[in-house]
């Protein structure tokens, strides 16, 4: 899927002057894997609205196991 059609329903499923609003705001940024989007407890940096491929949201257990916990893709948005 080419960036210059991906979309994410999210954002599409805005009305026009919300989602433009958000555009405005925005930058297209590429995401490594495992890349850490936010940390858990704190205040997010940023929204992030995936275009393609999904984000997996762990958290750590008390035995410091790591739990996935959900998945997001195009269909919202992490961070």
């Amino acid at each position: 899927m080419s960036k210059a059609t991906a979309t994410n329903r999210l954002l599409e499923s805005l009305n026009h002057k919300s989602r433009q609003a958000v555009i405005a705001r925005s930058r297209l940024v590429d995401l490594s894997p495992r890349q850490t989007l936010s940390e858990a407890g704190g205040n997010p940096a940023s929204a992030f609205f995936l275009l393609s491929g999904f984000a997996s949201e762990v958290v750590q257990m008390a035995d410091g196991e790591f739990v996935e916990i959900g998945l997001v893709g195009n269909e919202g948005l992490t961070g």
